[in-house]
C-alpha cells in the first residue's frame, strides 16, 4: 500500500497528534509532516459499496474506482444573517484559535512525558 504523502514536500514520515471521531459520520485527523513541519487535516468519511474496488496493484486493497462527492451529514446551523465570506473568516479564526489551544496543550503533555 501507498503511503500518505505530504502535500508541501511529499515526505512520507508522517505523524498523526490528534485525532477525533466522536461525531458519528466522520472521523478527523490533523497531519504533521516530520520532515517539514507541514501541518494539514484529513477526515474519514463513509464512501458507497458501489464506488470501492479492489486494485491488483495495491496488494488487492480497497481503492476508490469511481469519483464521488463526500459529504456529511452533521452540521453546524446557528440561524446568523452574515454572509458566507465572513462566516467564513469568523470559522478561520475560530480554527487558528483552537490549534493554537490544542498545539499548547499538546506541548505541556510532551513536556511531562
Amino acid at each position: 500500500m501507498l503511503p500518505m504523502q505530504c502535500p508541501k514536500c511529499s515526505g512520507t514520515d508522517l505523524r498523526t497528534p490528534i485525532t477525533n471521531s466522536r461525531l458519528p459520520d466522520q472521523t478527523m485527523r490533523k497531519k504533521r509532516c516530520q520532515s517539514c513541519g507541514h501541518e494539514w487535516f484529513t477526515v474519514e468519511l463513509a464512501v458507497p459499496n458501489y464506488a470501492v474496488g479492489w486494485a491488483v496493484e495495491h496488494q488487492r486493497k480497497p481503492v476508490l474506482r469511481v469519483p464521488v462527492e463526500l459529504t456529511t451529514t452533521y452540521a453546524l446551523s446557528r440561524g446568523s444573517h452574515l454572509e458566507a465570506k465572513d462566516q467564513i473568516e469568523l470559522l478561520r479564526q475560530s480554527n487558528r484559535r483552537r490549534s493554537e489551544e490544542a498545539t499548547m496543550r499538546y506541548r505541556r503533555i510532551k513536556k511531562c512525558d
